[in-house]
C-alpha cells in the first residue's frame, strides 16, 4: 500500500494549490487643500449640516437655511445659494455642523480640481425638420404634468380645446437662443385664449434658468421644469431646440427640429393652419 504524505508536506501542498491574491492597493489621497482655498471657505461663516441626494444619483452638502414653498433653500460653497425643488430630492440627511474651513474636499463637493470647459452646441438630429419627420404627428399627445419655475403647475390637459405650443430647450444651447424670439413672436400673434405657449426646460436648476432670462429679458415666459428630461424622453426629443404644437383636440399637429430662418413663418402657419379647421 502507497503510504500517506507526512501532515507537513500534505499541507505545503494545500498552500501552493491556493490563490495568490494580491495586496489591495490604497485608495489614493485627495488633493490637500490649499491654505488660500481654506481662508475663502471660512470668509463664508456657515457650517455644513445637510447631505442632499438628487433624484439623478447627484449629491451636494449645504448649510441648509429654510424651506420656502416646495424648495429646499441653503448655501453651497461651490455653487453659492442654491434652491432645490423637493420634487427632485431623494432624500435628506441632518449631519454635524462642520465649518467649511475644516471639512474636507469631498464633505462640501468642493470641485477644486475641476477646469471648466464650454459645452460645445449640439449636433442637431434633422435641424430645420419639420412635422413629416416626426412619428408623433396625428397622435394623441403624450399627457405629462410639470412644476413650473414660478412654482405653479403646467397640465397638458388642463389646455384642452386650445393649441399648445411645447418648445423644449436650454441655457446653454445656441440654437434654442436663436429659435426663442422666433417661437415667441409666432405665438403672440394669436391671442391668448386660443394659443399657450410653455417653454419645457430640459434638466437645469431654477436658478440658472432664472438667470437667464433675467439677462435675457424673458422674464414672462413660462418655463416648466423637466429636470429628469422624461417629458422631452415621451415627446421624442433627441436635439434642441425642439417645438410641437398640439391641437385643440390633444393631438399632435406639427413638429420641428432645430433652428431655421424660417422658423417663424412655418410655426406661424401651422398654428393658423390649425385655428381654420
Amino acid at each position: 500500500a502507497a503510504a500517506s504524505p507526512a501532515p507537513e508536506a500534505a499541507e505545503e501542498k494545500a498552500r501552493a494549490r491556493r490563490p495568490v491574491r494580491e495586496a489591495s492597493k490604497p485608495e489614493p489621497e485627495p488633493e490637500p487643500m490649499t491654505e488660500e482655498r481654506r481662508a475663502a471657505l471660512a470668509a463664508y461663516g456657515v457650517e455644513i449640516d445637510h447631505q442632499v441626494v438628487l433624484r439623478d444619483g447627484s449629491r451636494l452638502r449645504l448649510a441648509g437655511e429654510r424651506v420656502e414653498g416646495n424648495r429646499l433653500v441653503g448655501q453651497s460653497p461651490t455653487l453659492g445659494t442654491c434652491r432645490l425643488a423637493l420634487e427632485q430630492v431623494r432624500e435628506v440627511s441632518i449631519l454635524p455642523a462642520t465649518p467649511l474651513e475644516s471639512a474636507k474636499p469631498m464633505d462640501i463637493v468642493a470641485f477644486h480640481d475641476w477646469r471648466l470647459e464650454l459645452t460645445p452646441d449640439p449636433a442637431i438630429p434633422g435641424a430645420g425638420g419639420d412635422a413629416s419627420e416626426s412619428r408623433l404627428v396625428g397622435k394623441p399627445a403624450p399627457e405629462f404634468e410639470l412644476g413650473m419655475l414660478d412654482d405653479s403647475t403646467f397640465r397638458l390637459a388642463d389646455h384642452r380645446g386650445r393649441v399648445v405650443v411645447l418648445d423644449f430647450w436650454a441655457t446653454w444651447c445656441g440654437p434654442c437662443i436663436k429659435a426663442m424670439p422666433e417661437v415667441l413672436a409666432a405665438v403672440e400673434a394669436f391671442p391668448p385664449e386660443a394659443v399657450v405657449f410653455c417653454a419645457v426646460n430640459q434638466g437645469e436648476t431654477p436658478p440658472l434658468i432664472t438667470r437667464f432670462l433675467e439677462a435675457r429679458g424673458w422674464e414672462d415666459m413660462l418655463v416648466a421644469l423637466d429636470f429628469e428630461m422624461k417629458t422631452g424622453q415621451a415627446y421624442e426629443v433627441e436635439g434642441i431646440p425642439h417645438t410641437v404644437v398640439i391641437g385643440p383636440d390633444g393631438t399632435v399637429a406639427w413638429v420641428h427640429s432645430g433652428f431655421s430662418p424660417d422658423l417663424r413663418k412655418k410655426l406661424f402657419e401651422a398654428i393658423a393652419g390649425i385655428l381654420m379647421r
